[in-house]
C-alpha cells in the first residue's frame, strides 16, 4: 500500500478563530484576531463576511482597529 500523502492542516481562521469570538473574554478575542492576521494570506474576499461579525461586535477600539487594518484590509485582485 503506498504511503498517504499528507495534507497541510487547514488554517485556524474560521474554526478556532470563530469559536474564540463566541466567548466574552477580550483576551480570547485578541487571540482570534491574531490568528486571522497570521493567516490573512489564506483569506479570500468572500471571507470578509466572516470578519464582519467580530468587527461589528467589538466593544473596544483596539480590536476594531486591529481587525480593520490588518485583516479586513485585504488586497483586491487585479
Amino acid at each position: 500500500m503506498p504511503p498517504r500523502a499528507s495534507r497541510p492542516a487547514p488554517p485556524p481562521t474560521r474554526g478556532a478563530g470563530g469559536r474564540l469570538f463566541q466567548t466574552n473574554e477580550h483576551e480570547l478575542h485578541s487571540l482570534g484576531v491574531a490568528l486571522l492576521e497570521r493567516y490573512v494570506n489564506l483569506l479570500e474576499p468572500a471571507d470578509l463576511r466572516f470578519v464582519e461579525g467580530p468587527l461589528r461586535r467589538c466593544h473596544t477600539w483596539d480590536l476594531a482597529d486591529w481587525l480593520s487594518t490588518k485583516v479586513a484590509a485585504l488586497p483586491t485582485p487585479n
